[in-house]
């Protein structure tokens, strides 16, 4: 088994940002891959109640709690991820999955996280059809597959096609002018 790393990047905040659904579902993907890691940066007043519920599924071992990191060293720890997480139940743009794939780091992302289309369209992760632990796994299984088989390096380079399309200010200040043009 190769050793697969994932993360998550933001407020901790248990039920808005589905931590929850994600640390039962890398509790569940641990099971058959012993060599994973979750990393979570990032801090709020979920944490206690974060690292218990690690502790109480068994997986305290293979969580790291980083705090808050910003600059440099927040994108050095990004860019070691083998796929980003962001299973929120409420967002509106999400920086932190913009960040991710800047630097080509596949996304696993929740439809109310208003990203999956666009991870959908460019083949730059998995955009889940639910939002549940099942399906978290799932994307886990994927992404070790893909890492395995060599095939996650397409993912990687459609995060940056997808960041170059999608969120270059150029391109969005020409939507909006067009768009206050119909007006």
């Amino acid at each position: 088994n190769q050793e697969l790393t994932f993360g998550v990047c933001g407020r901790l905040d248990m039920h808005t940002k589905g931590l929850d659904l994600l640390t039962d579902g890398f509790a569940a993907f641990v099971k058959q891959h012993d060599n994973a890691k979750l990393i979570l940066i990032g801090d709020g007043q979920d944490r206690e109640a974060l690292q218990k519920r690690c502790a109480d599924l068994g997986i305290m071992n293979k969580v790291q709690f980083l705090g808050s990191k910003f600059g440099q060293e927040k994108y050095e720890i990004l860019a070691t991820l083998d796929a980003f997480f962001h299973p929120s139940r409420n967002e509106g743009l999400p920086t932190a999955v913009l960040e991710a794939a800047a630097l080509g780091v596949p996304c696993v992302v929740s439809h109310e996280s208003n990203m999956r289309g666009y991870i959908r369209a460019h083949s730059s992760g998995i955009g889940l059809q639910e939002n549940s632990a099942e399906k978290l796994t799932d994307s886990m299984v994927t992404i070790a597959q893909l890492k395995r088989n060599g095939e996650i390096a397409r993912l990687q380079a459609n995060c940056e096609i997808m960041i170059k399309k999608e969120f270059n200010w150029k391109i969005i200040a020409e939507r909006l002018v067009g768009a206050y043009q119909k007006v």
